[in-house]
């Protein structure tokens, strides 16, 4: 693993790694720096085939050990390094999954960054990829809690809930309500390449769009087809759902 300078780099670099202090400042962080700010988030699909066909049911796509190497841009300042930690907290409180600074051992990592190169939006790739792979997060568009535990979500090895082969059994999807640059996010997974584990659909899930997801005319794009449902995505924290989920996927 190489880290490389660019000149926006600040002349004390941070650690490629989160510390202590990073965690301590995650926990005074306010509510505004945690909710899902879903007005202004967008979030690119990347279309690799490895991606978009493979979620959940190959094994290969698994972190060994529920292992997450990474290592973090010098770019992202205090307070972005801050949401970063309380995101990969809430995971590692509540499932077994451990995000570790990559070491030269390590050939698959992620790397948490602000710039990628491209002008893509935000975006995981879903599940271990191989080698140096970009989780890509930036202010203020992205940089919130809730939209950082998704994200980690997506490289953990979980799709979108609103995706799943069933879906259409709990969600009406308003296609003629959503912005055509955004279809894509709403497509279903073949059942040949994904697995709910048994779980059942979460509204709740921190992997689920909200109703107005992507809207393009400020009507609805997600209808729950279940009275007493909602789905308007406040949530920050995973569900007893996405934890029972990660327990079952990742044997732990």
């Amino acid at each position: 693993i190489t880290f490389t300078r660019c000149n926006s780099i600040p002349s004390v670099l941070r650690p490629p790694y989160l510390t202590d202090e990073d965690f301590e400042r995650g926990k005074a962080l306010t509510f505004e720096e945690r909710r899902f700010k879903w007005t202004d988030f967008r979030e690119y699909l990347p279309s690799n085939s490895k991606t978009r066909a493979n979620v959940w049911i190959a094994q290969k796509y698994k972190w060994p050990n529920a292992r997450v190497p990474y290592v973090i841009s010098s770019l992202y300042n205090n307070d972005e390094r801050a949401i970063i930690a309380e995101s990969i907290r809430e995971w590692e409180s509540k499932t077994c999954i451990r995000f570790v600074p990559a070491s030269s051992q390590d050939r698959d990592y992620l790397e948490l960054t602000p710039n990628d190169g491209t002008n893509n939006y935000c975006y995981s790739y879903v599940g271990r990829q191989g080698g140096r792979q970009f989780v890509k997060m930036y202010a203020p568009t992205c940089m919130s809690v809730g939209q950082y535990v998704h994200e980690l979500g997506h490289a953990i090895g979980f799709g979108h809930e609103h995706q799943r082969p069933d879906r259409d059994n709990y969600v009406e999807i308003k296609w003629e309500n959503i912005d055509p640059s955004f279809h894509y996010a709403f497509d279903k997974y073949q059942a040949n390449s994904f697995t709910t584990l048994g779980m059942v659909y979460d509204y709740y899930s921190i992997m689920h769009y909200p109703d107005y997801s992507y809207s393009s005319n400020g009507k609805p794009t997600l209808v729950p087809k279940y009275e007493g449902h909602q789905i308007t995505y406040m949530n920050v924290r995973l569900t007893p759902t996405d934890i029972e989920k990660t327990k079952k996927y990742y044997n732990c």
